[in-house]
């Protein structure tokens, strides 16, 4: 994050939003908004007081979210000692009040004017030599830590690791993080929920390196709040609209009213009345819809701050757990936002009046009515990358002749809907109807790896070309309509070994190991790109005609001149093996040893993890998607079973 933390930002963060004063002993929820203790336990006790001491949970007063009290059982004014000081708004405050001259906040309070002297951690207050003295002979306030202005303007102005209250077990401090559960753990936690899981780390080993992982999540939340904004936005325009409309019925109804003199004067206060009643009840849904979004504006508007503060001043530790924090509040927005998108509608308002009010008035009970017509707006976006993965199918390619486990390394999709897949282990190649049953197989020489079209003018039918790591040839294959598979004898010399191979017009681009190989199908010449001694496994040729290929430890992307455009490394992702791109030109990588699935910009920018263990994949090696389609395939090291999914909308 290249963002330092504006004093406005700063003033936002440290101004509670219950009493608009600057916090004392800042109290942080789940969400990540801070108040004063003394503020948000009124706020809680005026909320039992309200609904009973049944309330488990409670509403933060900035965005709404819900934050879980562990246990209702201790007196409701202990409550808010189950939320952690902020270390973050307690650090801000005191660097403010080291930024300015201080005053003695309880003489200030007494309307005496004395310069202090000394900082009270616990209250975030500055005092004078004699409030100083009182504070430590008060017996409440003796545990309480008061350093001199001096010693503390010669620390070092950063945020000192603080203990983190389990949200789940109360007074008991967070200490692990279970990777198989995405959870911040307690000792508790771990011995209830967690002695079965594989990868539970200490949060100072899960915290190594936070800082450069924060981007994804910078830019999950920069989305969030562009689409919050969007339907706050709207939301307003729409009243607005309706305003106008609502006038504009209004101007109907007097004139008609006008033309049918006193005898209607009843019918029109009966009408404006529903008129006015029906836009009320509108509006107020109208509105409380755009106040929903805009706490979760205000949410990530304030996560970002805290994420910033935290960065520029906080320890690894304590920008893991505030990233940790963020991101399970995105997860909840995100789900909200899909819970939303069919009743975010536009509404208009439509005036029928009665015809037959002219001639015969007598018999007329109602002016008219006014119904509302809704549309979709379409304000959130549908985009591939905005999209989550469904299964589909579960795809086995075992067959009885096999010798061992298939390893699919790579495949396409025919336009006919028939799949075709390498099977290196079994020397194999394995064609699927549209039901993702095997129906025929072709057994080789070699072990094949990938297979693309080839569209030859000197062959008839549907041919294909398959690549062999251990020959310099790939092979021609001949597919019928009912998948029946027959090797041919024309072969390409490509002049090594090949793996993965991608076609892009009339080129087939060919990953051998230490080069990409470019086959012209017009002149049948190779030229070749040099990739260094990095193991090239998988290419890929963008729709913006750039080269893609994945080695041992990234992705690289050249354009055709062979300049680099951009290379994508994450520590979450190891072992780079298969690649492709969907119909918008968004980039998906297999890391065979982080066993999970990337999801990148055309320009490598990372969006999301499409695909994990918690999935039910294990060992992603090869990826395909069907031309102009949502659906893809995702192959797996060593496994039977190939997994097909389908990009569907988060909304």
């Amino acid at each position: 994050m290249g963002v330092k933390l504006k004093r406005r930002d700063i003033v936002k963060l440290v101004t509670c939003k219950i009493c608009e004063r600057s916090m004392t002993k800042p109290k942080c929820l789940n969400c990540m908004h801070s108040f004063c203790e003394q503020c948000l336990s009124a706020y809680i006790i005026k909320l039992v007081e309200s609904e009973g001491k049944s309330l488990q949970c409670f509403k933060c007063p900035s965005c709404q979210a819900d934050n879980k009290i562990p246990d209702t059982s201790l007196p409701i004014e202990s409550w808010v000692r189950f939320f952690s000081p902020s270390a973050i708004v307690t650090f801000l405050l005191e660097k403010m009040s080291l930024e300015n001259s201080q005053e003695c906040d309880p003489c200030k309070r007494g309307d005496i004017t004395v310069d202090a002297t000394s900082w009270c951690k616990d209250c975030g207050e500055g005092l004078c030599e004699n409030c100083a003295s009182y504070h430590t002979k008060v017996k409440m306030l003796m545990d309480h830590t008061i350093v001199t202005l001096d010693e503390m303007r010669k620390q070092p102005k950063q945020i000192a690791d603080t203990d983190e209250l389990c949200s789940q077990h109360g007074g008991k401090y967070v200490e692990a993080f279970c990777d198989d559960h995405d959870a911040i753990c307690c000792v508790e936690c771990i011995t209830e929920n967690h002695r079965q899981c594989k990868m539970v780390r200490t949060l100072e080993q899960a915290s190594l390196g936070i800082k450069t992982r924060l981007d994804p999540l910078v830019y999950r939340m920069n989305e969030l709040e562009k689409q919050a904004v969007s339907v706050v936005e709207d939301r307003k325009t729409n009243m607005e609209d309706l305003l106008k409309q609502k006038e504009d019925i209004l101007t109907e109804v007097n004139k008609t009213r006008t033309d049918m003199q006193r005898y209607f004067e009843t019918l029109e206060t009966k009408l404006k009345e529903e008129i006015a009643q029906t836009h009320q009840s509108l509006s107020e849904e109208l509105q409380l819809q755009a106040r929903n979004f805009e706490h979760i504006f205000n949410n990530c508007d304030n996560g970002k701050r805290v994420l910033t503060a935290s960065v520029d001043f906080g320890s690894d530790r304590d920008i893991f757990i505030t990233a940790f924090k963020l991101r399970k509040q995105c997860e909840l927005h995100e789900l909200y936002i899909r819970s939303q998108s069919e009743n975010i509608l536009h509404h208009d308002y439509s005036l029928h009046m009665n015809e037959i009010i002219k001639t015969f008035t007598d018999q007329i009970k109602s002016m008219g009515n006014v119904s509302i017509e809704q549309k979709s707006t379409n304000i959130v976006p549908s985009f591939y990358k905005d999209m989550h993965v469904s299964v589909i199918a579960n795809m086995s390619g075992k067959s009885w002749s096999d010798t061992g486990h298939c390893w699919f390394t790579g495949g396409i999709f025919l336009q006919g809907g028939l799949i075709v897949m390498a099977d290196y282990r079994n020397r194999k190649l394995k064609c699927f109807n549209t039901t993702y049953t095997m129906t025929n197989e072709l057994v080789l020489e070699d072990n094949p790896w990938d297979v693309c079209f080839l569209e030859s003018e000197d062959l008839e039918g549907d041919t294909m070309l398959v690549t062999f790591p251990n020959d310099s040839n790939a092979k021609v294959v001949k597919i019928d309509s009912g998948g029946k598979m027959v090797l041919q004898d024309d072969e390409y010399e490509i002049g090594s070994g090949g793996h993965g191979l991608h076609r892009n017009g009339d080129r087939i681009y060919i990953a051998c190991s230490n080069e990409i190989r470019m086959l012209s199908l017009k002149t049948k010449s190779i030229s070749t790109m040099p990739v260094g001694n990095r193991g090239a496994r998988y290419v890929l040729s963008t729709k913006a005609s750039s080269i893609c290929y994945s080695t041992k430890a990234s992705v690289t992307c050249h354009d055709k001149k062979g300049q680099e455009i951009f290379r994508y490394k994450d520590p979450e992702l190891r072992s780079p093996r298969g690649i492709a791109e969907d119909a918008e030109g968004n980039i998906y990588v297999c890391g065979i040893d982080s066993n999970n699935v990337h999801q990148l910009l055309p320009d490598g920018t990372f969006v999301k993890i499409v695909l994990s263990g918690k999935d039910d994949i294990y060992n992603p090696y090869a990826i395909l998607f069907q031309q102009n389609n949502t659906r893809f395939i995702v192959t797996q090291m060593d496994s039977d079973i190939v997994k097909v999914y389908e990009l569907v909308t988060m909304w």
